[in-house]
C-alpha cells in the first residue's frame, strides 16, 4: 500500500506524488485472526439516543452512524489500522491533481437484489449535491465536485473544481454512501425504507424504541457479517443502559457513563473501549445580540474555568480544550494556539465593560436535556453567572437541539459533536460560509477563513498545509464563533464474550461501530 496515495503527500508534493499513474489499493477488511469466530446468534446494542435519521445521507449522530453503517457503505472506509481503503470501489486512481476514476466491485447487490454499477454512484453524488435532497453533506460535495460521470458500468470519472487534497477522505465518510438509482427512481421513500449494500437488512424499525436487523446473506465481503442478527435498542439514562450490560441483557452500550468507567474495567465479565473524539462547545449566533460583538464571544470564552468543568463534569476523565480542535497525538496539531483560552474572569468582565456591559448582559440558551451536557453546564453556569452572564435555559431534547443546530434558530446553543473525518479540512463544517453545522445554518461567512480553506484544500505538501489550517485555527478561535469546553470521555461499554468489535484509532474511532460486520458472540 503507497501511503503517498492515502496522505496525499505528507513531505511531497502532489506532483511527485502522482507520477505513479496508476496505484492500486487492496482492500483490507480487518477480520480478526486471532481466534476463530463463531458465526450466529444476536447483539443487541444500546444507544443513549435515537437513531433515527430521515435518510443516510443525513447525519443522525453517532448511533444514526452505527444504525445507517451496517446497512450502507461508502466508496471508500476507514479500516481498523485508521487508514483509508477502498470499499465500493476496488480501486481508485489519481490521473492529475483534479481528476479522480474509481473501479467497482463486480458482483456487489443491494439488498433489493438490485446489481451496483455505475449508474448508482453517479446518481447518488449528484443526488446529494441537490438542495432538496437535504444531504448533510451537500455543501462539502457542490463546494467540491466540477462534475461526476460515468465511464463503463464499473468505472466513475470524478472532476474537482480545484485541488483538493481532502476529497478521498471526504468519500470515506459514512453519511455519502451509494444509494440505488433504480430503487429510489420506482418510487421508494428512502425516509422510510431501507435499501444498502452493508452487512445487515433491516426488518423492523420503531422511532425512539428500536431497530431490528437481520444478516445480509449477499453481503459482498465473503464470510461477513457472523452475526445473525443485530438490534439496536434506544435507552435514554445512561446508568440503566450500563446497568442492562451488567445484567447480561444487552452486549454493547454507547455513552457509558464515566462513573462507570472503573467498575467495568475491574468487572471480568464486562470491558470498555475509549477515546476522546466528542467535544463539547458553546455555539454563538453572530447575526443575534449580544453575540454580534467579538468581545462579547471572547469574554464568554475567557469566563469558563475548563479544569473545573473536567474535573465536575467528566470526572477529571476528559481533556480541557484551551485551544482548537487538532488535538495533541495528530500530525496537524497548533501546539502555539493551545492556551488561548484560559480562565480568567477579570478578563471576560472587562471585556463585557469594554462592549457597552458593564452590568452584565443576558443571552438565551439552548440545552438538551442529556447527561454529558447537564453535568459540566452545572459548573460552567457558575463561571457565567459569576462574570455577568444572564443566562436563560432553553430545554430541549438531543433531537430538537440538532435541529435547531441546523436551522440556526437560536441565540447560543450548547452541542457536542465531532471531527468528521481526519484532515483539517473537517475543520470547514464549523467555520466554512458552507459548513453544515453553522454557515448555512446562519448564512454566516467569514471571507477570511473561505480564503483559508480554499488554499488549504489547494495545497497538497503537509508543512504548507499544516501552517496555513494553524493560522486558520488561531484566527477562528479569536473570533470565538465556537467556544470549546472540553473533550468528553466516549466510552463503549461491552460483554467480555463480544469478539471483533474493535476500535478505530485517532480522530476517527467514532467509526468504530462499522466493525459491527466482523464482531461475533464467544458464547
Amino acid at each position: 500500500m503507497d501511503n503517498r496515495i492515502l496522505r496525499l503527500g505528507k513531505n511531497q508534493t502532489f506532483l511527485l506524488l502522482v507520477t505513479c499513474i496508476a496505484v492500486l489499493v487492496l482492500l483490507n477488511v480487518g477480520i480478526p485472526t486471532s481466534e476463530a469466530q463463531k458465526r450466529g446468534g444476536k447483539l443487541v446494542y444500546a444507544v443513549g439516543t435515537d437513531p433515527y435519521s430521515p435518510a443516510p445521507f443525513v447525519y443522525g449522530g453517532l448511533a444514526g452512524f452505527a444504525v445507517n453503517g451496517a446497512m450502507y457503505n461508502s466508496l471508500l472506509r476507514i479500516n481498523t489500522e485508521g487508514k483509508l481503503v477502498p470499499e465500493l470501489a476496488e480501486r481508485y486512481d489519481i490521473v492529475d491533481n483534479t481528476t479522480y476514476t474509481f473501479t467497482l466491485r463486480k458482483g456487489v447487490v443491494f439488498h433489493d437484489g438490485d446489481t451496483l454499477d455505475a449508474d448508482d454512484v453517479v446518481f447518488s453524488l449528484n443526488f446529494y449535491m441537490d438542495k432538496k435532497s437535504g444531504a448533510t453533506r451537500g455543501g462539502i460535495l457542490r463546494d467540491m465536485l466540477a462534475s461526476v460521470e460515468k465511464v463503463d458500468d464499473l468505472t466513475v470519472r470524478l472532476k474537482l473544481k480545484a485541488p483538493n487534497a481532502a476529497v478521498l477522505q471526504i468519500l470515506a465518510l459514512r453519511d455519502i454512501p451509494i444509494i440505488s438509482k433504480e430503487w429510489v427512481e420506482a418510487g421508494h421513500d428512502y425516509r422510510k425504507e431501507y435499501n444498502g449494500t452493508g452487512p445487515f437488512k433491516m426488518v423492523n424499525a420503531v422511532r425512539g424504541e428500536h431497530y431490528q436487523l437481520v444478516r445480509n446473506e449477499r453481503y459482498w465481503k465473503k464470510g461477513l457479517p457472523y452475526l445473525d442478527a443485530l438490534e439496536f435498542r434506544v435507552i435514554h439514562d445512561p446508568f440503566t443502559r450500563a446497568d442492562s450490560v451488567r445484567a447480561g441483557d444487552v452486549d454493547i452500550i454507547d455513552f457509558l457513563p464515566w462513573q462507570e468507567g472503573e467498575a467495568f474495567d475491574q468487572d471480568p465479565r464486562l470491558k470498555t473501549i475509549r477515546s476522546w473524539i466528542i467535544f463539547n462547545a458553546i455555539v454563538l449566533n453572530p447575526k443575534r445580540k449580544p453575540f454580534t460583538d467579538v468581545r462579547v464571544r471572547q469574554a464568554l470564552a475567557y469566563a469558563i474555568d475548563r479544569e473545573t468543568t473536567n474535573q465536575i463534569g467528566h470526572g477529571g476523565m476528559g481533556l480541557p480544550i484551551t485551544g482548537g480542535l487538532l488535538q495533541k497525538g495528530s500530525q496537524w496539531h497548533c501546539p502555539e494556539n493551545e492556551g488561548t483560552y484560559t480562565y480568567q474572569p477579570d478578563k471576560a468582565r472587562r471585556l463585557l465593560a469594554e462592549a457597552g456591559y458593564p452590568q452584565g448582559v443576558s443571552f438565551d440558551l439552548v440545552l438538551a436535556n442529556f447527561a454529558p451536557y447537564l453535568e459540566p453546564w452545572a459548573v460552567v453556569s457558575e463561571n457565567l453567572k459569576g462574570v455577568g452572564f444572564q443566562v436563560n435555559v432553553i430545554s430541549t431534547d438531543t433531537g430538537g437541539m440538532a435541529e435547531l443546530r441546523v436551522n440556526g434558530d437560536y441565540t447560543a446553543l450548547w452541542t457536542g459533536t465531532l471531527l468528521i473525518y481526519d484532515d483539517p479540512n473537517a475543520l470547514a463544517t464549523f467555520y466554512e460560509s458552507s459548513g453544515a453545522f453553522y454557515g448555512r445554518a446562519h448564512d454566516f461567512k467569514d471571507p477570511e477563513l473561505d480564503e483559508l480553506f480554499a488554499r488549504g484544500r489547494r495545497t497538497t505538501d503537509f508543512q504548507e498545509r499544516h501552517k496555513i489550517y494553524c493560522e486558520l485555527e488561531r484566527k477562528a478561535l479569536e473570533k470565538a464563533y465556537w467556544v470549546f469546553l472540553t473533550w468528553r470521555p466516549n466510552m463503549f461499554g461491552l460483554r467480555a464474550d463480544v469478539k471483533g468489535f474493535t476500535k478505530i484509532p485517532g480522530m476517527v474511532s467514532f467509526l468504530t461501530p462499522t466493525t459491527l460486520e466482523q464482531t461475533w458472540l464467544d458464547r
